[in-house]
């Protein structure tokens, strides 16, 4: 796998159809994704309970079928 660089290869990355479609396929698929799937939802899960936004925005990306 290439290694990705900064924000434009970050973008570059995820703007390929074959990842984007996968995404959640290859996110979940190992042990590796879950543990960071979850270590990732606790750390959001902190930072609002501790901080209480009037507002949250989004920046998960959807697949759209």
């Amino acid at each position: 796998m290439k290694k990705i660089h900064g924000f434009q290869g970050l973008k570059e990355h995820y703007d390929k159809e074959e990842i984007a479609k996968n995404y959640e396929k290859l996110r979940f698929s190992n042990l590796s994704g879950a543990i960071e799937h979850k270590i990732t939802l606790s750390i959001l899960n902190s930072l609002i309970s501790n901080y209480h936004p009037s507002i949250l925005l989004e920046i998960a990306t959807g697949l759209e079928e």
